[in-house]
């Protein structure tokens, strides 16, 4: 019976010294992330890895449990990461892609070669007037009775009170912030590496199955992702609404553009919209056409895609 004691006492003993041991390596991280009993598996295999560096794993906090896990220094083409703040936003790898059309208008040409040299993370789909709400506290659309429809009714300037408010409320880190895509970004995006107006192609035949515009839309935006995506997962990136970019507008600017990560012109008068919208012609709604607007201009037609990525 002693002997049994004996071995009893030193298996406890043995168990409190490993489990001592465990908690003094893992206490850094579970002090800043909370309760490991409601961490997903992915969260725990990350930590695991010793993915535990802030600028490679995003660690999302909500009434003091784990709930999401990522990271967010890269990923695979495609991956979709499932942010605090409600929007699911896919990655787009660095890479080179032909900007600009022969086919459109003055300010489409030259078609020029461009370098995209750093990945990002850019919305699934555009703002919707829930996520929207759910930031800002109210909703400016027009179409109102539609939460799962794009917001719209926003300016520039909306969106980038918008954006500042995600930064403030869900801080990413390691260098990245919450902002509007850059035009040379957001026709990457689009294309997904094809080369057509459309990313099914050239022609209009098959732009039904891809976005809302003014032959199939009924006047009024749609919830989205009732559509097909791109081949990078992105929905409605044609039509719906269209999308506010970061640059200034430059009629010329294809002309001067730099090779890598063009950024615009450094001033302006208006900004540059994308893809198209309900109430747009399909012409309108190729990946190359250029819509520009003053910054302070508000429609039902005008609403955004958001981007994780480099300031």
């Amino acid at each position: 019976m002693a002997v049994k004691w004996g071995r009893l006492c030193s298996g406890v003993w043995l168990a409190v010294v490993i489990a001592a041991f465990w908690w003094a390596a893992l206490w850094p991280v579970a002090r800043r992330v909370g309760a490991w009993g409601a961490a997903p598996q992915e969260a725990k295999r990350l930590l695991r890895r010793g993915k535990t560096d802030e600028r490679q794993v995003v660690l999302v906090i909500e009434n003091g449990a784990y709930q999401a896990a990522r990271p967010l220094a890269g990923g695979r083409t495609g991956q979709v990461w499932e942010s605090p703040a409600g929007i699911r936003l896919v990655w787009i790898p660095p890479g080179e892609f032909v900007m600009g059309s022969n086919n459109g208008d003055d300010d489409e040409k030259p078609v020029h070669r461009v370098r995209i040299t750093r990945g990002f993370w850019l919305g699934e789909t555009e703002v919707t007037q829930r996520q929207w709400e759910a930031v800002m506290g109210k909703n400016p659309s027009v179409f109102k009775d539609c939460p799962a429809c794009p917001v719209e009714n926003v300016s520039w300037e909306d969106c980038q009170r918008f954006v500042s408010e995600l930064n403030t409320r869900y801080p990413v880190g390691g260098g990245l912030v919450w902002r509007l895509p850059h035009e040379a970004e957001w026709e990457y995006a689009c294309r997904a590496g094809t080369r057509g107006d459309y990313y099914s192609g050239d022609g209009e035949a098959l732009l039904g199955a891809l976005g809302w515009y003014w032959e199939n839309s009924g006047g009024r935006t749609h919830p989205v992702k009732r559509l097909r995506a791109n081949g990078w997962g992105l929905y409605d990136m044609h039509g719906n609404v269209w999308e506010w970019c970061e640059d200034w507008y430059g009629k010329d600017y294809y002309r001067i553009s730099p090779v890598d990560d063009p950024r615009g012109p450094g001033s302006g008068e208006e900004r540059v919209l994308r893809g198209g919208s309900w109430s747009s012609s399909a012409g309108r709604c190729r990946a190359a056409h250029r819509l520009f607007v003053a910054p302070l201009k508000r429609s039902n037609s005008l609403g955004l895609r958001v981007v994780v990525g480099a300031p």
